[in-house]
């Protein structure tokens, strides 16, 4: 199974909700990854739990990063969303969970307002 969630070459990537366990599928029908909350697996692997980093991106730069958290090391970013307290980011172009478990988002352009991000991490054992 490849560590990337849409492998090259893969024909298309689509989501179904079986049994309470959400599955990604290639175009075969094959699953190629899953998050399994009752068994605490994502990609087959067991978690320790989430966590939620906030991150703030000022007007100066087009990047931000969290503080170290050894807890995240070796995580898996599961998503993000806009923080509820700041503006929108619409144009994230990459979200990294660095080997430090330090949190980094580089947007395509400085913001012309500060903007907010709030970045899911699950923490594997």
């Amino acid at each position: 199974m490849s560590s990337k969630l849409y492998p090259e070459g893969s024909g298309g990537v689509h989501s179904v909700y079986e049994s309470g366990v959400l599955k990604f599928k290639n175009h075969a029908g094959v699953v190629i990854f899953s998050v399994d909350p009752a068994a605490q697996s994502v990609g087959g692997m067991g978690v320790q739990g989430t966590k939620e980093v906030s991150l703030s991106v000022s007007t100066a730069t087009n990047t931000a990063s969290s503080s170290a958290d050894p807890t995240l090391v070796g995580g898996r970013i599961l998503g993000w969303r806009p923080n509820s307290g700041g503006n929108s980011i619409y144009q994230i172009r990459s979200l990294v969970l660095n080997a430090n478990g330090s949190v980094t988002v580089l947007m395509n352009a400085n913001p012309t307002v500060a903007s907010a991000v709030v970045v899911a991490v699950v923490a594997l054992p």
